[in-house]
């Protein structure tokens, strides 16, 4: 996807995110906690001391719309849990959530990881179709959520 990048995340993505998950519909598809801006404010500084998390905004034809990211990266498992979401839903169905797994995939990979996964709100139906459709299978639920893996 030539005009989807993947771009540091940085104060853009922290302020895009704050707005994005505000909207109710977007909390209760990624089963968001409400942050205040304070809390937000202080994940975001805690990033960088972290090696067990990495995350990245996703840019498309030039303007935040999403974040990706890798985050509970555990190499003696071989696995890591992976996250995405579109805050821009304009951009829904336009092929971004391949192209985003693909990159997630990689990094993985490029980190010694073999598999990814992830969970998803029961439910949030559009998003297991999406990910069965782009290979992840459903190996188990936690919580009201199925858990979907994928090898890197």
């Amino acid at each position: 996807m030539s005009s989807a990048r993947r771009v540091p995340f940085d104060e853009t993505y922290l302020d895009a995110s704050y707005e994005w998950l505000k909207d109710p519909e977007m909390a209760r598809l990624t089963m968001s906690q409400a942050l205040t801006r304070e809390e937000q404010r202080a994940w975001y500084e805690g990033l960088a001391g972290r090696d067990d998390y990495a995350i990245w905004g996703i840019e498309y034809e030039g303007r935040p719309v999403g974040v990706m990211g890798l985050k509970k990266i555990d190499h003696a498992d071989g696995g890591a849990e992976y996250f995405m979401y579109l805050g821009d839903t304009s951009v829904w169905g336009r092929g971004l959530a391949r192209w985003a797994s693909d990159e997630i995939r990689a990094e993985a990979r490029s980190r010694g990881l073999s598999y990814v996964w992830g969970l998803i709100g029961k439910h949030n139906t559009r998003s297991r179709e999406v990910h069965e459709h782009l290979g992840f299978r459903i190996v188990g639920e936690q919580d009201g959520r199925w858990r979907v893996e994928l090898p890197t």
